[in-house]
């Protein structure tokens, strides 16, 4: 039995997936009104590449279904590698992505599901001891922010992720896990989708998502020096002449430029995630949604001192996010998702960081000493590069 495990970090979530029998027979196929839309042709050349389709996370939820939250699909359905962020013609999951960067992302556990519901639903509970035995009881609101119960459905167990904008459903010891963080579901698009896919788990779609993704065009390469994203000239039209040359840094993912002003100097530190950016984005924002009635902080308004147990948890899901959330600095915990600008997506997040997405790439701004105007001309320049 092939045993695969899925972790997902935000707020301590842990999604553990196991149980995807490798030699489990496909089932018979049923092709439902509008699926052939989607099949791809493919060339004998990509025949070849194909991997055996009994897996295929892309049988359970139709394109026509996802666009609903998604918009038109930028391509069809196609096997995807979460872990390097690519197509891939044995990948565990399935994407589906609208031409404006919003998704969707489908997993199918046929077999052991009962086993990782019940991993998943004894974190909050777990997290809630922890926090009472450690003399955190005051944050007891934080697990209940992280995870909820779902609602009931076809299904025997529902639970719902917040933070990672994730549903799982389970059925037996068959389940889905749905990814809607980075589209316009929300959790009841996420329970619309579970319903129509656990209808398929003994009757799929006829499609082959393994096609899909070996035809379906290639994330852009990093850059081996993230300062050669943005030609000079455009990035002191953005911010202002440069007190000296961009420093990056050994990781590849930020370049800081610095800006002498009257009040000193302003730094602009752009950090650029080059693999699966649209998720960031919408984990960034989870996280930090989460966390704030969770520390009994408010939504918006003028700038505060946090307390040093609010510091404490916002540096925990920094970690556990994989990206920063900075305690905030001059906007408060103020948010704002409707920046327009060259980008996919776009957002100031808790006040303290501006993000934003093209082409799956996402690049931040930790605001700190930065103008909030050329922060936003900077990020304008990165994507216009992207």
């Amino acid at each position: 039995m092939l045993c695969r495990m899925s972790w997902t970090a935000g707020l301590a979530v842990v999604l553990v997936a196991c149980g995807k029998p490798s030699e489990r027979q496909a089932p018979k196929r049923q092709a439902p009104s509008g699926s052939a839309r989607n099949a791809p042709s493919a060339s004998a050349v990509a025949a070849n590449m194909i991997a055996d389709d009994a897996d295929d996370p892309c049988i359970y939820v139709a394109a026509t279904e996802a666009e609903v939250y998604v918009g038109a699909l930028e391509t069809p359905p196609f096997r995807f590698d979460q872990s390097t962020g690519a197509p891939s013609v044995d990948g565990s999951h399935c994407m589906y992505r609208g031409r404006d960067g919003r998704e969707i992302m489908v997993d199918a556990l046929m077999g052991g599901a009962k086993l990782a519901s019940a991993a998943t639903a004894g974190v909050p509970r777990v997290m809630g001891r922890v926090l009472k035995a450690t003399g955190h009881q005051d944050q007891e609101s934080v697990p209940a922010a992280i995870s909820q119960q779902g609602e009931p459905g076809p299904w025997d167990h529902a639970q719902w992720f917040s933070v990672i904008g994730t549903l799982e459903a389970v059925k037996g010891d068959s389940g889905l896990l749905i990814n809607v963080a980075a589209s316009g579901g929300g959790e009841q698009g996420a329970y619309a989708l579970a319903r129509e896919a656990l209808a398929r788990l003994g009757k799929p779609l006829d499609y082959n998502g393994a096609h899909a993704a070996a035809l379906a065009p290639k994330p852009r390469a990093p850059l081996g020096n993230p300062c050669d994203l943005i030609p000079r000239a455009h990035v002191e039209a953005a911010i202002g002449p440069l007190t000296d040359a961009p420093e990056h840094d050994e990781s590849g993912e930020r370049c800081t430029y610095r800006v002498a002003t009257a009040h000193g100097t302003q730094e602009y530190p752009l950090d650029i995630t080059w693999i699966n950016g649209n998720r960031a984005l919408a984990m960034l924002k989870g996280s930090v949604a989460a966390a704030g009635p969770a520390l009994g902080l408010p939504a918006g308004g003028t700038a505060r001192t946090l307390p040093p147990e609010a510091q404490q948890m916002l540096a925990q899901v920094s970690t556990m996010a994989g990206t920063a959330v900075a305690p905030p600095l001059p906007h408060g915990l103020a948010g704002d998702t409707t920046l327009t600008g060259p980008w996919d997506a776009a957002a100031l997040v808790g006040g303290a960081t501006l993000a934003a997405t093209r082409h799956n790439v996402m690049v931040q701004l930790i605001l700190g000493s930065a103008d909030y105007d050329k922060a936003k001309a900077l990020l304008a320049a990165a994507c216009e590069s992207l």
